[in-house]
């Protein structure tokens, strides 16, 4: 954790594999972290400790979305995982053929793409796939959403 004016060091976490994804929480003032070992951490910034540690995947994680109630997971498996941050249920979104490349949230709707070439929209909460939107002729890896 470096102090980006004094250019300083300020704390080390050491963990046994690379991070592939971190987000920032600063509502919470958490760091949620998630390694090649598939294990996401939260850490707690005020008090410098991970806070909890669980696995999210069977596959290589390559994206991750962070709301202040879920964690969203996606990557290598075609399966994207919610966990709730509050009750610690997890909810499987099922749905895509291949590798899912990125996460956004939007109004209450979570999307997501994939190199099935798709972006599907999802009901965030019950993992319910609301629309399946199939003109990419590639596959998908980054979603922005207009309001018109």
């Amino acid at each position: 954790m470096w102090d980006v004016l004094s250019g300083n060091c300020n704390q080390i976490f050491k963990f046994g594999d690379p991070i592939s994804v971190s987000r920032l929480q600063p509502e919470n003032d958490f760091l949620y972290t998630i390694s090649w070992d598939k294990v996401i951490r939260v850490i707690d910034l005020e008090k410098n400790i991970v806070q909890k540690s669980f696995i999210a995947s069977k596959e290589t994680v390559k994206e991750m979305l962070v709301t202040l109630t879920h964690i969203y997971v996606a990557g290598v498996d075609p399966i994207i995982r919610s966990f709730n941050l509050l009750t610690g249920l997890k909810t499987d979104f099922i749905g895509h053929k291949g590798w899912v490349y990125c996460l956004f949230y939007h109004e209450g709707m979570l999307f997501s793409g994939g190199d099935d070439t798709t972006v599907k929209v999802w009901n965030p909460l019950t993992g319910k796939m609301l629309e399946d939107l199939t003109s990419h002729r590639n596959g998908v890896t980054s979603i922005a959403v207009c309001n018109k």
